[in-house]
Order: C-alpha cells, then structure tokens, then sequence
C-alpha cells in the first residue's frame, strides 16, 4: 500500500491535519470540499518521503512528517517548507541511498477577492 498523502496547516494554527489515503488498483473517490483561509498551507507528497529510510532501516514515518511541518514558521514560505522536509529526510536518511521517488508540493493559500473561495476535489 502506498502512502501518498497531504497535510493541511491552518494559518494562526499550530495543528496540521494529515491524511494518507494510499493508494488502490481501483480507487473510489468521494467529492468533498475544503475551506482555506488566507495564510493556510497545503502541502502534498508521495510514499518516498514517509518511506525513506535511515541506516538502521528505520522509515521516516508520517509522524516524522508531521513534524517537520510543525516546525516551520508561520511566514515560511512553500519553498521553504519543502526544504526543511527535505532536510529533515535527508538528516534522518545520513546518507542512505533512497529507493523510491520523493515528490512534495506545497501551496500557499492567500486569499480571493471576497477571501471566501472553496478548493472542492471532484
């Protein structure tokens, strides 16, 4: 099973909410709609970065993840978010050749003229 997920981090908000749906020979999808306020993050990644591996073929873990995220200021910008994960991979990893793709993306939401406006998954 893979573990392709994504995190949001709320502006004002320590919390992150992280989700790994994995992945499925035929998978169902259910619409569902998410309110971003100005300043939140988005940030999506594939199963390389929470199955990368140290010398002791310990996984870097959603946890580890999570807390990378954390971590990161307010005022980070995406850019920056993506480099302190690939950071704090490639410090837990010391070296270890990887065997899978690290994909990140990460997005900054800052707003609509109305500041109201939904992202929805259809």
């Amino acid at each position: 099973m893979h573990e392709n997920g994504w995190a949001l981090i709320r502006a004002n908000d320590a919390a992150a909410a992280l989700a790994a749906p994995g992945v499925q020979e035929y998978p169902e999808f259910a619409d569902h709609t998410l309110k971003l306020e100005p300043g939140s993050m988005l940030f999506l990644f594939t199963d390389g970065a929470v199955d990368s591996t140290n010398a002791a073929s310990d996984r870097f873990e959603e946890e580890r993840l999570l807390a990378s995220l954390c971590r990161a200021s307010e005022d980070a910008s995406p850019q920056d978010i993506i480099s302190c994960v690939r950071g704090d991979i490639g410090g837990f990893a010391g070296g270890v050749e990887q065997t899978d793709d690290i994909t990140m993306l990460s997005l900054r939401y800052n707003g609509g003229q109305t500041g109201t406006e939904n992202i929805q998954n259809q």
